[in-house]
């Protein structure tokens, strides 16, 4: 009879324990989520902001990035010679 109390009690407290890690791994999976969700919304921010400077100076991010290659090539063979 004692025997079956201890190991009630023993089995409570493991299920216990078990409960609460599973609720901490609940809590830490959300609060990754969340975060992720967060960073996500910046970088579209930052985006939208660089969207909206190149549109204030009348230039597409098109015309940008065909600079960025035209310079880079040149560059590259600037190296070469």
């Amino acid at each position: 009879m004692e025997t079956s109390k201890v190991e009630s009690a023993v089995r409570n407290q493991a299920e216990a324990k078990l409960n609460q890690l599973e609720h901490i791994a609940i809590q830490e999976a959300k609060k990754s989520h969340k975060m992720e969700l967060e960073r996500k919304d910046q970088q579209e921010a930052i985006v939208n902001q660089q969207l909206r400077r190149c549109a204030r100076y009348g230039i597409s991010c098109d015309d940008i990035s065909l600079d960025v290659i035209t310079i880079s090539s040149w560059l590259s063979a600037d190296e070469k010679e």
